[in-house]
This record gives structure tokens, C-alpha cells and sequence, in this order.
């Protein structure tokens, strides 16, 4: 019996028949070692009579694909949460646990309409108490373990539910103790920050090289208030005295440009003018993103100190507020990162960079090039996040350059791959027809089948061979002209890798290298480089 897609502890293996009411005919056990343990294989030896497990081959997923693919969606699943929650690496067992939890009481495809927790126990889970792993709580304390002016919850951060009540599972990271309340307030907005990280950059610390001296480094401490005049927060910043350092040696060249407001009333006048859309941003922190060029050393910072290394010092890699050379080395990172994206430098006004359009690009057609049509369609796949519809791309070329292109959202919304290549396909045929009856009446017949070149394999043996009605039945019938015309000759399906598909820049964004090559494929380049 393969039970609906349930995940299990270690110890639900044991005694099967208690628990699935079933006889269990077969046990198979992979070649990991936490299954592979003496202790577990007698135990299970002994609930199936003193019989040995079966086990499954070594790098053969296929043999047990249920549990494999099972795990694999767990695993995804954990690296979201621990990605989106910022804790630490530690915490991925907890990750397991609450992604477990979700799982067995969510939809499977076997199961469309129960969930593995109600086809289990015939009641329908509540999902209400769901909240979002690492997410900041605020537990309640007890009258017995606080005074009266002590605090009346504790900040935590939520891991799971627990199994043996209805509470949740709390870390309390100053006591680090893992607690269990019901009585609990949920920070949902907010995740925890492992401010504690910048505490393992103070490990490597070193002895000063010679003719080198510290810097001195002090904490800057500020309390953050709210609207009302509370208190939100209470932020520490790590400084260096920069004023002790000594030019020539600690630092080189500090002039720093800053954009005059003349050029800024100027192109906010352009703007408004031209009916431009204009765009701000602010970078976090930006000082602390230059490439520090000198090699600088501070003192251990106070509070800090490793006793019995206090001669010890540190090097810093990254920039460090108070530091001379800090503003001069953001902008020249940033001055770098435009240059290489493009922009050009404005000559007169440093703080101004320019970037123009494509003006000068256009279709490129050479002489004497083949008349023979020939077609490109691809698709994406539930690309819009709203309506889980594709978006179809197709282009035509005649010679050396495209003649007609495409990028329209299909109707639609397909169940995988291979039919949303197909409905991409059937658009791009429609066009081909449509082209072809052009060029006859300009007496350039096309005596051979139009050549459409595609990326998926099953779309063109859908095409070809109706074989597959059993997965594809729920494809309209107006899709399935293309059967057709492949059957009469007008039209040839041909597989292409994904790499040479052309019709790829039309079904979403690109990255430049991914872009610029099928914008070459298609003709078009600058009309400077091409006279």
C-alpha cells in the first residue's frame, strides 16, 4: 500500500500494522546510513518476523521514486524557509519538521481534492494556526515567573506547532531554549535578523605588520522610536576614528563629486517636458560597499577583546564608517559598474551619466540570400503570475533577417509543457500560412513545407502521431490544425536546441549574453557597424 503521499518519522516505520490497520507485505530500505543502522535493522527485522529488509540499489532514485521525489519537495521547500527566515544553518531540522506539517496538509496529485492528513484521519485539517516560519512571536510569561515590572512576553521566533498540544514551538534566542506556549503574538511583517553574524568576522584577528599602526574603532549607539514616541529599536553602528589616519599610508585621494543641483533642476525639467518616466533609489547603506584599496587595521573593538590575544589586531576587508577613503571608494565602484553596463561619462558633469537608446539598430538584409520561409516558436511556461498563462513567441525569417515576429499571452492556461508548445506551435503555422499566400501572390510559391523550428520533442511527435489523445485530450480542437497541415505537407515541425531557438527573446526577459545572441540571429545590428 502506497499511502497518500504522507511523510513519516524515522520511528512511524515500525509496527506498520498498528498504525495502516494493514498487513505489510514488503519492506525496502535505501542505502542511506541513517536507514542502514544496525539498531533500525533489527527493529524492523523483528516487526516483519525476523526477515531483513530489501534494499534498493545505490544511485537508483527510480526504484524509490514516491519517497525520492517526496524528499526533494521537503529539501526545496526547507531552503525557501531558511532562505526567507535568515537563521542560521542550525535551525534546519525545524525547517524539516514545519515543512513536513504543511505538506501533509496540502493537495497532492494523486489526491486533487484531500490532503494526505484527511485521507489519513477523515477529518479535514484547519489551517488557520499556519504561520510563517521564523517569523518574530512575543510569548506570554506567566504572573508566577515575572514581577510586576518585568516585561509580560518574551520576543521569540516561531518554528512549528507542537505535537502534543495545541501550542506553538518558540526559540527564545537569549536564553537559547526552544518553549512551548499557546498564549502567543504573531510579528508576522517582521523575520529574524542574525545579527549576530558580524560576531564571527572578529575571529581572525592577526599581529601588526611592521611600519603599520591601528585605528581605533568606537560604537556609535542610537534608540530608534516609533510614531508615538516609543521605543523600536535600539541600533549599535561600529566606527572607525578616522581622523588618526595618516595620509600616504592609511589612505590616498579623498575628493568625492557630488551632483550639483543645477544638473538636477536640469533633467527633472527634461523631464516633465518630454513626458519621461523618471525613477529614485536609495542604496542601503552605500558607504559601506566600496572596495577598500589600502591595507588598514583596527583595534579590537571594546567589549570584544580575546583575552589572552589583546596584542592582536584586525585587517579590514570592507569599508568602515569614519574611514577617510570610504566616500571616494563608493563612487569609483559605482562610477565602474555604469561604465561597464554602457553609460557614458558626461564631460562636464561627472554625476551624470548617459546611456541613449537603440536608435541607431535596425534589420539587416543581404543580397542574394535564400527565399525559403522559415519559422521559430517557443513558449514559456505559466509566466504570468496572476492568471498561470503562457506567453507564446514566434518569428519568421526570410534570408538573413526577420521578416515577421510575435510575443501574445495564450488564451489559455495548459498543464505543461508540451501543450503550451503545441498551442505556440499552432499560432506560429497560422502565421506561416498567412506568409506563404503573400509570397504566391508575389510568385515566390513556396513548393517545399515551411520549415518550424521548436525546443520540445513531444510537441512535434504530438503534431505528427495523435497517439498521445490520452495526455492531450483536454486541448481544443482548433489547436489540432496543426496536425493537419503537417499531414498535408504545408507545414514541418523541426527540433531544435534550446540554445539556437530564436524565438526565446520573445517569451521573456534576458540576461544580456542570453539576449544578445538571438538578437544577432534575428538581423538585427547597428546601422553604423553595417555601412
Amino acid at each position: 500500500m502506497n499511502y497518500p503521499n504522507s511523510s513519516w518519522n524515522n520511528e512511524d516505520i515500525l509496527n506498520p500494522q498498528s498504525r495502516f490497520q494493514a498487513q505489510e507485505e514488503e519492506t525496502c530500505l535505501d542505502k542511506n546510513l541513517e536507514v542502514q543502522s544496525s539498531y533500525l535493522l533489527n527493529l524492523v527485522a523483528e516487526e516483519i518476523k525476523g526477515e531483513l529488509p530489501s534494499a534498493i540499489m545505490a544511485n537508483q532514485e527510480e526504484e524509490n521514486g514516491v519517497c525520492e521525489r517526496r524528499n526533494r519537495t521537503i529539501m526545496n521547500m526547507v531552503q525557501s524557509l531558511m532562505s526567507k527566515s535568515g537563521l542560521p544553518k542550525e535551525f534546519w531540522p525545524e525547517a524539516v519538521n514545519w515543512s513536513v506539517h504543511i505538506l501533509n496538509r496540502s493537495t497532492t496529485s494523486p489526491l486533487p481534492d484531500l490532503t494526505p492528513e484527511e485521507a489519513w484521519s477523515g477529518r479535514r485539517p484547519a489551517v488557520d494556526y499556519f504561520r510563517i516560519f521564523g517569523c518574530i512571536t512575543y510569548a506570554h510569561v506567566l504572573d508566577q515567573k515575572r514581577s510586576k515590572l518585568d516585561d509580560k512576553g518574551e520576543k521569540c521566533i516561531f518554528l512549528s506547532v507542537s505535537d502534543q498540544s495545541k501550542a506553538y514551538r518558540l526559540y527564545n534566542p537569549l536564553t537559547k531554549k526552544v518553549i512551548i506556549s499557546r498564549d502567543v503574538v504573531f510579528d508576522e511583517a517582521s523575520t529574524w535578523s542574525n545579527t549576530t553574524d558580524w560576531r564571527f568576522n572578529f575571529s581572525r584577528s592577526q599581529d601588526l605588520p611592521e611600519r603599520h599602526k591601528t585605528i581605533g574603532v568606537k560604537w556609535i549607539y542610537k534608540t530608534k522610536l516609533k510614531e508615538n514616541g516609543a521605543v523600536d529599536k535600539f541600533k549599535a553602528r561600529f566606527a572607525a576614528k578616522g581622523y588618526k589616519q595618516e595620509f600616504g599610508i592609511e589612505y590616498q585621494e579623498v575628493f568625492v563629486i557630488v551632483a550639483r543641483m543645477d544638473t538636477v533642476r536640469l533633467v527633472i525639467a527634461l523631464v516633465a517636458q518630454n513626458s519621461w518616466p523618471i525613477y529614485q533609489l536609495d542604496v542601503k547603506s552605500a558607504f559601506l560597499h566600496g572596495n577598500l584599496q589600502e591595507h588598514v587595521f583596527i583595534d579590537q573593538p571594546l567589549g570584544y577583546v580575546k583575552f589572552g590575544s589583546e596584542h592582536k589586531v584586525y585587517r579590514l576587508k570592507k569599508e568602515l564608517y569614519g574611514l577617510k577613503q570610504v566616500p571616494r571608494a563608493w563612487c569609483s565602484r559605482i562610477d565602474a559598474y555604469f561604465l561597464k553596463e554602457g553609460f557614458q561619462k558626461c564631460p562636464y558633469e561627472h554625476t551624470l551619466y548617459i546611456k541613449f537608446g537603440d536608435g541607431d539598430f535596425g534589420l539587416f538584409y543581404k543580397k542574394g540570400d535564400q527565399t525559403d520561409l522559415v519559422g521559430f516558436t517557443d513558449s514559456d511556461y505559466a509566466g504570468d503570475l496572476d492568471d498561470r498563462k503562457s506567453t507564446s513567441g514566434l518569428v519568421f525569417m526570410l534570408g538573413s533577417g526577420a521578416i515577421s515576429w510575435s510575443s501574445k499571452k495564450q488564451p489559455i492556461v495548459t498543464l505543461s509543457t508540451t501543450k503550451v508548445e503545441y498551442v505556440a506551435a499552432t499560432s506560429c503555422a497560422c502565421q506561416a500560412i498567412w506568409l506563404r499566400r503573400i509570397m504566391e501572390e508575389l510568385e515566390l510559391n513556396q513548393h517545399k513545407a515551411t520549415s518550424i523550428y521548436c525546443d520540445n520533442n513531444s510537441a512535434i511527435k504530438l503534431s505528427r502521431n495523435p497517439i498521445l489523445h490520452g495526455r492531450s485530450k483536454q486541448i481544443h480542437v482548433r489547436y489540432n490544425f496543426l496536425r493537419n497541415l503537417v499531414e498535408d505537407g504545408t507545414i514541418e515541425l523541426i527540433y531544435c536546441r534550446t540554445e539556437d531557438q530564436v524565438a526565446d527573446i520573445f517569451t521573456k526577459p534576458l540576461k544580456v549574453a542570453a539576449f544578445s545572441k538571438p538578437r544577432k540571429l534575428l538581423g538585427v545590428c547597428s546601422m553604423q557597424n553595417s555601412v
